[in-house]
């Protein structure tokens, strides 16, 4: 849509909530959610150094003005990262799983979720 603004990288969750260390999930404060939307609105985002969310394919911002780089990677602020890497696999598999129950192309299948 013509003016409607568009984020270069996708948050990899809602960008309120957040698994704060223990795979629970709990809210982010106000101001650090309203930063992240800024920074996605505003278009802060682009040219961000990123790295990749391992399965998901999506960038993960290495900071965000505002916002704690401990809340950007999911992985990283579960206590134990063996566990986030079994929910994350999980999450994916589910993911694979719904989606053969659609007809599309092998391009567009190929860049859902993989099992690394």
């Amino acid at each position: 849509m013509k003016g409607t603004p568009r984020a270069r990288y996708s948050v990899a969750r809602q960008p309120n909530v957040s698994s704060a260390g223990s795979g629970v999930a709990s809210r982010v404060s106000i101001p650090v959610t309203r930063a992240i939307v800024r920074a996605i609105v505003n278009g802060h985002l682009a040219g961000v150094p990123c790295h990749p969310m391992k399965g998901f394919y999506i960038a993960i911002p290495e900071s965000i003005p505002g916002v704690p780089d401990n809340l950007l990677n999911p992985r990283a602020t579960w206590k134990d990262p063996a566990a986030y890497d079994a929910c994350a696999k999980a999450l994916i598999q589910k993911f694979i799983d719904n989606f053969r129950q659609f007809k599309v192309s092998d391009a567009i299948r190929t860049a859902g979720p993989t099992i690394e």
